[in-house]
This record gives C-alpha cells, sequence and structure tokens, in this order.
C-alpha cells in the first residue's frame, strides 16, 4: 500500500460502543474513514467472553464513556455496573476505578486512563495507515457533556499523546458531514434549517442548524441525554430475559457475571435483527447450571418494552425546536445519525411527528461523526483546502452557567444554547457590613435551586474595603473556549484585585495522583498562614491558619499535621491508646472520632485490638482549651452534656458523632466540626483573620454565636420561671378539686423554696 502522509491532523469518534477514526485529504477533496483492519472497531458484545490479552480488556471497556466525569455514587452509574461485564470499583473522592485481570492481577484504572488507551490505539491506527506520525486531533464528545466530562475527555486525549485541537459536539460533526456536500451545490438555498438526531450506543443528542450558503453552520439549540441509546435497549432485553428464566426455572441469574454477559451479547444481536425483521430468537446453550435458554423475540414485544425510551427521545426533540424558536414544519432535512436510529419504531415516530417528512439517511450513521471531526482537523490544523477553510462553525454551550447569591439561589451567567466562544459577566454586591471578601461558586444546570445543579469549583477574592454592605462591587467574568471549558475570573470593582480558574475536578485525584503531585512539589512547599479556609489534598477536610503551600501559586495545599505527620501520636483521652499515621488503607469511609466526617485519605488509625478508632490528623491537633468571649473558657471533651450551640443537636454522640468543646460552667458546647464551619462561615462573610491560632479572636470568629449564647441565657431563665409558675397553678387545682390542703401547703411550700 501507498503510504499518504499528507493528512496531520485526524478527526476521532469516540463513541460507546462504536469508535473510528478519520482524515480530510486534499489531493481527492474529501474524506477518508480509516479500513477495519487498521483500526480497532469498539464492538464491544462480540468479545465479553474473550479472556486472552490485555488488549483485547481494552475493547471490552468501550462503556468508559459513561464513566468519563461521573462518581462513583451516581445512581445512574451504578444501574450500569450492574449490567457491565467488568468490574467498577470506588476510588479515592468517590471516583470510578475500572479493574482488569491480566494473568491473574487485578489492575486498577480511571476512566481518563482507559479513554486514553483507547485513542492511543486509534492513533497508532492511523499513523499506520498515514506512514507518518500524528500529533493533532479533534475528538468528538456528546452535546450533552457537562463541563467536568469534557475536561476529562480532554484529558485522556493528553494523556494519550495527542494534541486536543478541540472538542467537537457529535451532532455538530454529522451536520458537517452532511452540509459539505451540500455548500459545493449550487442549486443550495440561501439557509437550510437541519436537525441531527443522534441516537447511538450510550448517549442520545437532537441539535438544530442553520447552513448557509456562504459555508456558516450555526447550532440554534442542542439537547439530549448521556444515558439513553441502544445500551439501554440492550439492558431491557436482558432484565425481561432474566424475568423469564427465573419464571420457567425458578432460579435467578443476574448475580452471574458469565450467564449475563453471554445473555447481552445474545440481546444486542437480537435487537440488530430487529430492525430487518419483525420475529427472532434467542438460543442459548447451558446458560446457567447446566439449563438452557431459548425464546421468542417479536419486534412488537420490543418495542413496547422500550416505549418509554423512544417516548423520552421525541421529549428532546419538542424541546430542542422550542429553544431554538422553530417550528417543525420550517425544518428543511432531518439527519440520522448513530447505530440506534436503524430502529423502526424511532425511525417512524420521527417522520409522524414532522408530518411524514422523508428522513436523510444520505451519510453513513456510523460513520458521520468521524467525518466531520476529520473535516474541523483539516481546517483548525491549517492543513485543509479552500473546501474546508471556508467553514464557518458556531456552537453552543448546552447547559446554563452561573453562581450562587442568597444562600441556594443560581444567579445564570451564561444561559444554556449560548453560540460559543463567548464572555459574559455579571456584577455582584456585598452581602454584609465590613465585608471583606467574596466567593465565587460556579455551578451548571437549569435548577433556581444550586443544590440540582453540577457544583464544579469555587473560590474567594479577597481585599474588599470594609464597608456599609452594598458598597462594593464584583465583576464576574465567565468565558468559554471553543471546546466548551470555562475560564472564570472576578475583579473588585475598586480595588481592582483579580483571581482566576479554569474549572477542573476539584478533589477528584485519586491516592498515586496525589502522591505524584507530592513528588512534584516537595521542594516548593513552604509553611506558611493560610490565606483563607481551604481543603486539604491530604485528608481533604477544611482547614485554616499555619499550613504547607505550594509556591507556585497552584491549589496545592496541606495542612501542617498531612504536611509533616508524626508516625505514632498519643489519644488525647487515653494513655493507653497510640495511633498510627495512615495513608488510605481500612480506615477509609470510617467516621473520624472528632468531627464525624468521614476517612478519604491522611489519618490516624489506633493500634488497640479491642477498639478501632480513625482520627484526620488536623482534628487530632485540635486545641485543647479555648478561651473565649465574656471571659468563657471552652475545654475539648470527648462528650459533651448539652446542646451545640451552633447546630442545636440535643445527643451529640449518638447524633452527630465527635468531640466537642465545653464551657468550664458545663452549660455551653459546640462540636469539633460545628467550630470548623463557623470559621469557614466567618471567612465567607469576611471575618477571617488568618492568625496561626483564629480561636485567639474567637468574638471576631463568633460574633452571632456569642450573641445567641446570652440571649439562649436569658431564654432559658425565663423559661425555667415559666415552668415554675404553670407547675403552681396545676397543683393548686388538682389539690382544690381533691380537697387535699396539705397538698396545697406544699406546692406553695416547693414553689418559694426553689
Amino acid at each position: 500500500m501507498s503510504k499518504k502522509v499528507e493528512a496531520i491532523a485526524i478527526g476521532i469518534d469516540l463513541g460507546t460502543t462504536y469508535s473510528c477514526v478519520a482524515a480530510w485529504f486534499n489531493k481527492h477533496n474529501r474524506v477518508e474513514i480509516f479500513p477495519n483492519e487498521h483500526v480497532f472497531i469498539i464492538q464491544l458484545p462480540n468479545l465479553l467472553l474473550t479472556d486472552t490479552t490485555f488488549g483485547t480488556f481494552l475493547l471490552l471497556l468501550s462503556r468508559v464513556k459513561r464513566l468519563m466525569g461521573s462518581r462513583f455514587g451516581d445512581s445512574q452509574l451504578q444501574q450500569d455496573i450492574k449490567s457491565w461485564p467488568f468490574k467498577v470499583i470506588k476510588g479515592s473522592v468517590d471516583k470510578p476505578k475500572i479493574v482488569l485481570k491480566h494473568k491473574s492481577v487485578e489492575k486498577e484504572f480511571s476512566p481518563e486512563e482507559i479513554s486514553s488507551m483507547i485513542l492511543k490505539n486509534l492513533k497508532e491506527a492511523a499513523e499506520a495507515y498515514l506512514g507518518t506520525t500524528v500529533k493533532d486531533a479533534v475528538i468528538t464528545v456528546p452535546a450533552y457533556f457537562n463541563d467536568k466530562q469534557r475536561k476529562a475527555t480532554k484529558d485522556a486525549g493528553t494523556l494519550a499523546g495527542l494534541n486536543v485541537l478541540q472538542l467537537l459536539n457529535e451532532p455538530t460533526a454529522a451536520a458537517i458531514a452532511y452540509g459539505l456536500d451540500k455548500l459545493v451545490d449550487t442549486s443550495h438555498q440561501l439557509h437550510k434549517n437541519i436537525f441531527i438526531f443522534d441516537l447511538g450506543g450510550g448517549t442520545f443528542d437532537v441539535s438544530l442548524l442553520t447552513i448557509s450558503k456562504e459555508g456558516r453552520i450555526d447550532v440554534k439549540a442542542v439537547g439530549g441525554d448521556t444515558h439513553l441509546g441502544g445500551e439501554d435497549f440492550d439492558k431491557v432485553m436482558v432484565n425481561h430475559c432474566v424475568r423469564e428464566f427465573e419464571r420457567r426455572h425458578k432460579k435467578d441469574i443476574s448475580g452471574n457475571a458469565k450467564a449475563m454477559g453471554r445473555l447481552k451479547v445474545a440481546c444486542e444481536k437480537a435487537k440488530r435483527d430487529l430492525s430487518s425483521t419483525t420475529e427472532t430468537s434467542i438460543e442459548l446453550d447451558y446458560l446457567y447450571e447446566g439449563l438452557d435458554f431459548s425464546m421468542r423475540f417479536t419486534r412488537a414485544k420490543f418495542e413496547e418494552l422500550n416505549s418509554h425510551f423512544f417516548l423520552k427521545c421525541m421529549e428532546h426533540v419538542e424541546s430542542c425546536l422550542r429553544d431554538g424558536n422553530v417550528h417543525k414544519n420550517n425544518i428543511d432535512d432531518i439527519v440520522l445519525v448513530g447505530g440506534s436510529t436503524r430502529i423502526p419504531k424511532v425511525q417512524y415516530m420521527l417522520k409522524e411527528f414532522f408530518d411524514w417528512k422523508p428522513l436523510c439517511k444520505s451519510i453513513n450513521a456510523d460513520e458521520a461523526v468521524a467525518y466531520g471531526a476529520a473535516v474541523l482537523a483539516a481546517k483548525l490544523s491549517g492543513n485543509g483546502n479552500k473546501t474546508v477553510t471556508d467553514l464557518i462553525l458556531l456552537d453552543v454551550t448546552p447547559l446554563s452557567l452561573g453562581t450562587r447569591i442568597k444562600e441556594r439561589t443560581m444567579s445564570v451567567i451564561i444561559p444554556r444554547n449560548t453560540p460559543i466562544p463567548t464572555t459574559r459577566e455579571e456584577i455582584y454586591e456585598t452581602f454584609y457590613d465590613n465585608q471583606t471578601s467574596m466567593l465565587v461558586d460556579v455551578y451548571q444546570g437549569e435548577c433556581n435551586d444550586v443544590n440540582d445543579n453540577i457544583f464544579l469549583d469555587e473560590f474567594l477574592l479577597y481585599g474588599f474595603p470594609p464597608r456599609h454592605a452594598g458598597k462594593e462591587k464584583m465583576k464576574v467574568c465567565f468565558s468559554i473556549d471553543a471546546n466548551g471549558i470555562l475560564h472564570v475570573l472576578a475583579e473588585s470593582v475598586t480595588t481592582g484585585n483579580k483571581k482566576s480558574i479554569v474549572i477542573t475536578n476539584r478533589g477528584n485525584l485519586s491516592k498515586e495522583d496525589i502522591e505524584k503531585m507530592l513528588e512534584k512539589v516537595a521542594l516548593t512547599l513552604v509553611l506558611k498562614e493560610a490565606d483563607c479556609p481551604y481543603y486539604c489534598w491530604g485528608c481533604d477536610q477544611l482547614g485554616f491558619g499555619s499550613s504547607y503551600i505550594c509556591t507556585k501559586r497552584c491549589n496545592f495545599v496541606l495542612h501542617k499535621e498531612c504536611g509533616k505527620p508524626e508516625p505514632l501520636i498519643q489519644y488525647p483521652f487515653s494513655q493507653k491508646c497510640v495511633l498510627k499515621f495512615r495513608d488510605g488503607g481500612s480506615g477509609v469511609d470510617s467516621p473520624c472520632d472528632a468531627c464525624g466526617k468521614k476517612i478519604k485519605r491522611f489519618h490516624y488509625r489506633c493500634l488497640c485490638n479491642f477498639v478501632k478508632r480513625n482520627l484526620h490528623p488536623f482534628c487530632l491537633a485540635s486545641e485543647q482549651t479555648i478561651e473565649a468571649a465574656h471571659g468563657l473558657t471552652l475545654h475539648l471533651e470527648k462528650v459533651a452534656p448539652t446542646n451545640c450551640l451552633h447546630c442545636g443537636t440535643k445527643d451529640l454522640w449518638s447524633k452527630v458523632r465527635g468531640w466537642a468543646y465545653v464551657s468550664s460552667c458545663g452549660s455551653y458546647s459546640y462540636h469539633v466540626s460545628c467550630v470548623k464551619e463557623i470559621i469557614n462561615k466567618n471567612w465567607r462573610y469576611g471575618f477571617f483573620t488568618g492568625k496561626n491560632d483564629p480561636f485567639l479572636t474567637i468574638k471576631q470568629q463568633f460574633p452571632e454565636d456569642m450573641d445567641r449564647m446570652n440571649q439562649l441565657s436569658v431564654v432559658r431563665r425565663r423559661e425555667r420561671q415559666t415552668k415554675k409558675n404553670a407547675k403552681l397553678i396545676l397543683s393548686v387545682i388538682y389539690n382544690a378539686l381533691t380537697g387535699n390542703p396539705m397538698g396545697l401547703i406544699g406546692a406553695a411550700q416547693s414553689y418559694f423554696g426553689d
């Protein structure tokens, strides 16, 4: 074969169950999809039962797309894991880890690592076909991927040795593939409204675009679901077969990985068969405990089982048209992309919705996305001819981006379906008198309550002059680049102080990642006073005061106790108990003996055999005594006798689990965890001092709580007097009714005696 060294940049469709790679060739004025023998076309089900090489296992993990940017505890992910033939476990900070067994040895991989391996295979296949080194690439992602998922995909490309020119939305890539021929068509009308319906193996996207004769592709609106696709249809079929097997044989096979894997292969084949025939059968010999399984499957049954998914698809179609403010009668072409669009019921419902307008099937549903990515790669790398350089692409952001105001309210700065790249800014005012700092916390989503949206990151801008509430202003600027990745800048209008971040997944590093980072910054960490509270990279807990801070101005910060921990340390409430420092291990996910929060990484664990205590290093270093305002002295105790003045919990040990600071008189208590929360809250209000001992100015740290303590004392005295009066009145009434004069005398003595 002659080597085609012309192409430098490639386009990659990193699909859920199918991936391919392509490149643009000026000589032929077209895109070439690389032949199957030169590229890993990832077809998961056909490889479920193989157990040979590590490369084979790599192909099994095409479902990794659903893990990108996800948390292990996500309910949707937990449902997916049940049907996957490979093992997924919980890693550090709730990050999913994939476990592969190769030559009897289990290895753990992050989703980004697995995706990078797949991308690397695609890169090497392209290099073998082209006969030259490939560095630049455009990688496609579902249009409805959030910021975290996009960042994870870009990281995977970097790990694979690729310079990711841009992340391109899959339906937009398909629109490029569809529109390229239209752009050179002299009969092409001035503007055409195109609707892209992309239903693949694991994700679903819809996109409304306008293609102009001048080569401009303008995305008007996008929508979709990152957990809707052919795999969900397979799962419904598998569950139906499992129930049928249990009905016939009274045996549940859902817990047998091998049986479920074979059943999944058969169901996916049956699904594909039902696109061309109205009836098929599933035949599996010795499926479970020597029992065979056979079952007829009709197209009608398949459509009945998945009807709710099909209806959900149409809901997204309606929503996208509504967002783009275009009536369905004004759509010129409906373009089908993705293997699952071959399902007859899907095509029927689309035709019915668009009043029986013909569906466009002129492009290959499996290759269109890679085709479009290759065109954009040629344009961005500067290696394309006039056909691709004239292309103008305007995409949109799929979800709204904003910050929190007024406790939990979402203030939208960039609305969804805003063309990108874009920059928007808003002005916010101080909320409290003498506020010297303002918090910028970033969320993504469509709900008014930020708790229902996706939290991305937060940072503090400080240095505001102390003035009355509303007098100081902060300008917050959100910028989205061509990859859909967010950059945030905050600036004080008065002083000009600035701080900016590129949104990443805070706390999403594994223990190994932390160790690598520690090695890199070991010579750049200095012990100094933190400007504000922070989250320690060692134990993932709130910290303040004297800390190890990176001089390179990165966000790597460690508690003093985590930066240089003592190997062994004594438990404060027992002379016989000795604690040993650990990094991970059996103490992870156990509650801290002091604050009650879960242990995640660095911690101390008791060496005793009869009791297992686990403590965060920072909690173990809690001050034994705090001199508070009003002459009040607070002592560190293992159990508190009264309500916590901050959270009001009555039974501190059983309900909150943790140590407490108790006054000398025993009347007033604070949880150790509440003390940290109060300091953090007052930092947000601008009261944080940044001193080594934040409790030295406890009147500043606890302004509202100290006043509340005084008010509570007055209220309690009034409550005691009210109860005393009520008790006397009831006693008088009771003894008068029963004719007991001695009871009246006793009640009077008790009242005046107290």
